[in-house]
């Protein structure tokens, strides 16, 4: 691996490990995105609703025979 490839890697590491994103501010945008969310949560439930309710039935059932009891 050639210096400029290290230089690079070790640049990408340093910036991957500086990411801080305070939790008011992660909050402040999932509240200014809660209808956006909500539609996507509701979409995808109702997606996952009809997915299992148009799947076929499907039935299994075992029989076991006992022996009598003496």
């Amino acid at each position: 691996m050639s210096t400029t490839e290290e230089n690079n890697l070790n640049v990408a590491e340093d910036a991957a490990d500086s990411i801080e994103i305070p939790i008011a501010d992660l909050l402040k945008t999932i509240w200014q995105r809660r209808r956006w969310l909500a539609k996507i949560t509701g979409l995808g439930l109702l997606l996952a609703v009809g997915y299992a309710l148009l799947l076929p039935n499907q039935y299994m059932s075992t029989a076991q025979l006992m022996p009598p009891d003496a």
